[in-house]
């Protein structure tokens, strides 16, 4: 609910200063993205946990099964900073057509 929060205000700031002066920083766009990338990773989180059966079905998750959702987790965060950081300097180049497409099979 935090991360929802925080995109829609962010999205509200970028939209009205774009609004107002007709240009805004680019990392105002960045940071927007990031906080609805990680919204959607809070999201497919609570579904992975729930589909695990935590607190459904059992009090506690296997160690096997807290080390994927760790290690899933933390992939897709590593996957949101970067493109974020990788948006930036995409042009209409090849590489970063292939680098765009790249993080969407990962996604």
């Amino acid at each position: 609910l935090w991360l929802r929060t925080m995109e829609i205000l962010l999205r509200w700031k970028y939209l009205d200063l774009l609004s107002r002066s007709g240009t805004a920083p680019f990392w105002r766009y960045q940071v927007w993205q990031v906080f609805g990338q990680l919204h959607s990773l809070g999201e497919v989180l609570l579904l992975l946990l729930t589909a695990l059966g935590w607190r459904i079905l059992r009090p506690r998750l296997s160690a096997m099964e807290l080390r994927f959702t760790f290690v899933a987790v933390g992939l897709a965060g590593s996957v949101i900073f970067l493109q974020a950081l990788s948006d930036g300097n995409s042009g209409t180049s090849e590489s970063a057509v292939s680098f765009a497409l790249f993080f969407y099979i990962v996604k």
